[in-house]
């Protein structure tokens, strides 16, 4: 633990010779001085120094000792001569002692006193105190855990901790406000900011590198002790994610496909993208749509659909770490008619892919245009009847033509026997179609 050391002076004698300074100070410690009798100390190592002691004496036959005290228990020789002070003055030098157990690790309000002993001709005389140390086991209070502020955190979500910018922004709560404090704001071991006799609440730049970024704050108080907080990872990207390049014809399960849901595509085909859904869902695929960072943990993408070139709002549902599926919401239901649909990718810290390639989509829900019936081709003689018009045929492949009000380009058709699908195609841009019967619904 850190310690505080301060020394208590004395006065000096007045016989014989006089302490005529009076400051002990530890050895190898961080010391600073705040009034003019205090010392404080906060290295961990316990030896003790006390070549600042001068003496000033009026005899060569003086001398002295120089013990360590905490009181009640035994003194601690750190040196010195009981005879031979030859100067009028006299600075204690190399007197020292590595071996304090008495004062390590005792906490706050332990003593510890540096005394000297008056020799003349060999023979103690009387005992002066150098100077009191006082140790406190303290550690200042840390801000609390740094927050990368709202609009840094670029990712779908304000609070992940991804982003994809390097110069942001970070929070944080309850710093030391007293002018003896200060405050420094590290990422990695880089110091980004110090200050002292901050406000309570801060706010200050930092600059992050790509990849995982440690951020903390350091609380340091006037004699060199130091309290750390919580530290916030960020994950910094700067890489855009590919778009889904190809137009699968199932259900997209790789990173670099994307298509209509196939249980969203309502037409002939599950993959020939005519739907009666005006809020379609698709499947998009990308490599980074479910991100895990060490320290960060999850960061999830998602999923953009553009229609005609304009974002629609749509809500994304993680199916793994490849895909997703987008349904487009209901406040944004599709009219009928076609479309040109893209997806661009934007991962867990923002980044955003190119367009994917563009599908066409048609939407439409109008039931009526199923409700034609169909005719059989004369002009390919499938009506064999007695009449060309009595339906009735010997043909077991036939050929059917389909027309009339109802029949849109683009509508999908579908000849069924009862409730039995038999046959399907779609109407060419004339507005016209033919369906023939396949062999295998031949009866």
């Amino acid at each position: 633990m850190n310690k505080i050391l301060r020394i208590l002076l004395t006065a000096g004698w007045t016989a014989v010779f006089v302490l005529k300074g009076q400051t002990a100070v530890p050895d190898g410690g961080n010391v600073v001085s705040g009034a003019d009798t205090d010392y404080y100390w906060n290295n961990t190592n316990t030896d003790i120094d006390v070549t600042n002691i001068v003496l000033e004496n009026n005899g060569s036959t003086n001398g002295y000792a120089v013990y360590g005290v905490v009181s009640g228990e035994s003194w601690k020789y750190f040196g010195g001569t009981t005879n031979g002070l030859s100067a009028s003055t006299y600075s204690l030098s190399n007197t020292w002692s590595s071996t304090v157990e008495n004062i390590s690790g005792r906490g706050t309000g332990v003593e510890f006193t540096v005394k000297v002993i008056r020799y003349n001709n060999g023979s103690p005389l009387d005992t002066a105190d150098a100077g009191t140390f006082e140790y406190r086991e303290t550690t200042p209070t840390p801000t609390d855990k740094p927050d990368l502020v709202s609009s840094n955190d670029t990712g779908p979500s304000d609070s992940d901790d991804h982003t994809n910018d390097t110069s942001v922004e970070v929070s944080m709560a309850n710093a030391n406000t007293s002018n003896d404090h200060t405050i420094t704001l590290y990422v990695g071991s880089d110091l980004n900011r110090s200050e002292s006799g901050s406000a309570a609440n801060l706010q200050w730049s930092a600059t992050l590198s790509e990849g995982t970024n440690e951020i903390k704050t350091v609380t340091k108080d006037p004699y060199g002790s130091e309290g750390t907080s919580t530290i916030l990872y960020v994950y910094c990207d700067l890489t855009s994610p590919s778009a889904p390049s190809v137009v699968s014809e199932e259900d997209a399960d790789q990173a670099d496909e994307w298509n209509l849901l196939s249980t969203t595509d309502s037409g002939i085909s599950e993959w020939d993208r005519l739907t009666n859904d005006n809020t379609p869902t698709f499947r998009v695929g990308g490599s980074e749509l479910a991100t895990w960072v060490n320290n960060v943990g999850w960061g999830f993408g998602r999923a953009v659909i553009y229609i005609d070139g304009v974002a629609i709002d749509s809500t994304t549902e993680t199916g793994s770490n490849d895909w997703v599926d987008v349904t487009i919401e209901n406040a944004n239901a599709l009219a009928d008619g076609t479309y040109t649909v893209t997806t661009v990718i934007v991962d867990a810290s923002g980044n955003r892919s190119n367009a994917s390639n563009p599908i066409t989509l048609r939407i439409d829900t109008d039931a009526d245009a199923t409700n034609v019936d169909p005719d059989l081709d004369t002009d390919a003689n499938n009506d064999t009847g007695i009449s060309q018009t009595d339906h009735n045929t010997s043909v077991t492949t036939p050929i059917f033509v389909i027309s009339g009000a109802g029949v849109l380009k683009g509508d999908s058709i579908e000849v069924k026997n009862g409730a039995t699908w038999i046959a399907g195609g779609w109407v060419a841009a004339d507005g016209s179609i033919s369906v023939q019967v396949p062999a295998a619904s031949a009866s």
